[in-house]
């Protein structure tokens, strides 16, 4: 009989240990849900993970941490939460829950791929999910969308690295042309100041009476070379008379110069 009795409250203590438990995991579940409809997000993760201490398979547990992380934006935490609940849940509910919200968490830290994988297996679960469509269609638009821009990108950048060789080559192609080009240009010219002038420039003319001084003495000896040159072409008779009948200061000039003339020698038989 005592023994029955032993047995008996010690059935009754782990029934009651077990009701205590219980209560303290419901009342740290509501607490923490609570905390989280008022936006408190970080109250209602402690809650939430206390009462994960005292129930790790607790699914529905697992599942509201992995709500408070999201809203937290910690979406890698987030997404370890969401697979413990994919991985224990017994409600086919909770688990599709559990993969859409995996795709949120993996489109929010920009792995299209992997929510696109996440969208299809809670639309596997339940196919007349609308927002599980809904986000599904939107990301593969996105994908698609990345991927024209990045191919444009690649166009535009294979564009601009094409037109840079092209400039490169016409700029290597046009310094041989300017090379060649200097070569045959004629050298400036020297003006009389020793200036540089271009070919075929126009002389000022000088005024009058600015004549130089060798320009004037070249002017007063051309008609003395010319009566010079025109004695050597004379017979010896003429150029005789013709002497006879200059001055005495022109015949000692004709005399120097018939003295240094080449050609032929004139001799009067005079004494000059």
């Amino acid at each position: 009989m005592l023994k029955k009795l032993a047995i008996l409250y010690f059935v009754i203590g782990i029934l009651s240990a077990k009701a205590v438990f219980a209560e303290t995991v419901r009342s740290k579940i509501k607490q923490g849900t609570d905390y989280y409809k008022q936006q408190k997000y970080d109250k209602a993760l402690k809650d939430f993970i206390e009462a994960q201490i005292e129930d790790p398979e607790n699914a529905q547990v697992n599942y509201n941490i992995g709500n408070a992380y999201y809203k937290m934006r910690n979406y890698e935490q987030a997404v370890k939460s969401y697979l413990n609940t994919t991985g224990s849940a017994k409600d086919v509910k909770l688990e599709e829950k559990s993969y859409y919200n995996l795709g949120n968490s993996f489109y929010r830290q920009g792995k299209l791929q992997q929510a696109v994988a996440y969208y299809q297996k809670a639309l596997e679960l339940d196919p007349d999910d609308v927002d599980a469509k809904r986000n599904l269609k939107f990301v593969k638009q996105e994908i698609e969308q990345r991927k024209n821009q990045e191919k444009e990108r690649k166009q535009k950048d294979q564009s601009q690295k094409q037109q840079q060789q092209n400039q490169a080559g016409q700029a290597k192609q046009s310094q041989p042309d300017q090379k060649e080009k200097a070569k045959q240009q004629p050298p400036p010219q020297q003006t009389k100041n020793g200036q540089q002038g271009q070919k075929g420039e126009a002389q000022q003319p000088q005024a009058a009476g600015d004549k130089g001084e060798a320009a004037q003495k070249k002017e007063k000896e051309q008609p003395q070379q010319k009566n010079a040159q025109a004695v050597q072409q004379m017979s010896d008779e003429e150029a005789q008379r013709w002497l006879d009948s200059l001055t005495e200061d022109k015949r000692e000039f004709l005399k120097q110069q018939l003295k240094t003339q080449p050609g032929k020698s004139y001799s009067s038989g005079k004494d000059w």
